[in-house]
């Protein structure tokens, strides 16, 4: 699910906080079986990779990740289901150009 992530330079990305070094352990955190932690990576993803609707250049990069560890059950547990709704409001909820350039 993480295959990838080493090969992205997340020095040179940005998000809300500035510099996105710290995506990937929040990425890994998800899969953490400590719920403080899990939902602690939850709740920074989202703030940082879309804040008050604006998204960033890690946001195009973390978000493939991100999906594919909410929506793999094995990964996730019970209790990120209200993260997983939040999170589609959130995204789904952006302006199409914003989430063109996500795609992009």
């Amino acid at each position: 699910m993480l295959d990838g992530l080493e090969h992205i330079d997340w020095h040179a990305l940005s998000h809300a906080y500035g510099e996105a070094d710290d995506v990937p352990g929040l990425l890994r955190d998800i899969l953490s079986s400590d719920d403080e932690r899990r939902e602690q990576a939850l709740t920074m993803l989202s703030l940082s990779l879309c804040h008050q609707g604006t998204v960033y250049s890690a946001s195009a990069h973390a978000v493939p990740f991100l999906v594919a560890l909410l929506t793999n059950d094995a990964a996730t547990h019970n209790r990120t289901r209200p993260f997983k709704i939040n999170w589609q409001r959130k995204w789904t909820g952006l302006r199409r150009p914003a989430r063109q350039s996500i795609r992009a």
